[in-house]
């Protein structure tokens, strides 16, 4: 595979509580992947193998529930984030 520039990563958890891992690459190319928490896990270590930045944004919908939110979190733990930058609002 090759490496590519990874600027961001991002988790989005929508209301219903879908996840979604959003790729940022330095050409501001967004590859946007639905992925159950499995998926997410395995996704995301091979991301944050090749990203220059440990750094893994969650965004969440501001009606997400704390112990969902956690699940999310601990997994981009596990995957191997550094720091977690939280967002949550109204997504539609």
């Amino acid at each position: 595979a090759t490496k590519i520039q990874i600027k961001t990563l991002e988790i989005k958890i929508t209301k219903d509580l879908e996840l979604y891992l959003i790729v940022k690459d330095l050409n501001g190319e967004n590859q946007m992947k639905k992925v159950n928490h499995s998926e997410l896990k395995t996704e995301l270590t091979e991301k944050l193998k090749i990203s220059e930045s440990k750094n893994v944004i969650i965004s969440a919908d501001k009606s997400v529930n704390y112990q969902s939110l956690m699940e999310v979190l601990d997994i981009a733990k596990e995957a191997g984030a550094g720091s977690l930058d939280l967002n949550t609002k109204n997504l539609d």
